[in-house]
């Protein structure tokens, strides 16, 4: 459970998740990241063909690309963790806005917000807050998100 605060900890949390289900655009990320996870791949790619292969040179190159795809990892961990905290700065900034949008769907109220790269984070803190506060709005919320 999230604990409704706009932290980089909760988003990250978000992140795992969402990534998950497969609904983070990867081409949405900062370069610095898609760099590692060009590289993991490679790397990842490098440590395959090696594996089939016996020769001490080859065991000795897969130990080495196994040390280099771990170091990637924590990277890519790390790349993440920063581009989390630039959009916590921004969401928490006092001048941080979104907008709500009222609509008629087949004649229905609905609601939908701007579709920033931060409301996917901020989405399911939002409706958490509603949720357990047992308020209302909550619906308005998971209405404006259903259509995932």
């Amino acid at each position: 459970m999230l604990d409704q605060s706009f932290s980089a900890h909760n988003f990250d949390m978000i992140y795992g998740i969402e990534s998950r289900k497969g609904n983070i655009d990867i081409h949405s990320m900062p370069t610095k990241y898609l760099d590692i996870v060009k590289k993991t791949k490679d790397i990842k790619s490098i440590i395959k063909e090696l594996k089939n292969k016996e020769d001490d040179k080859s065991i000795e190159d897969l130990h080495h690309n196994k040390e280099l795809l771990l170091e990637l990892q924590e990277n890519k961990k790390q790349a993440l963790y920063e581009h989390l905290e630039e959009i916590s700065d921004i969401v928490n900034s006092s001048s941080f806005r979104f907008e709500l949008k009222k609509l008629k769907i087949k004649g229905k109220e609905a609601f939908s917000i701007d579709t920033t790269k931060h409301t996917q984070y901020l989405q399911p803190i939002i409706t958490q807050y509603f949720i357990d506060n047992k308020s209302e709005i909550w619906l308005l919320f998971l209405i404006a998100h259903s259509k995932r």
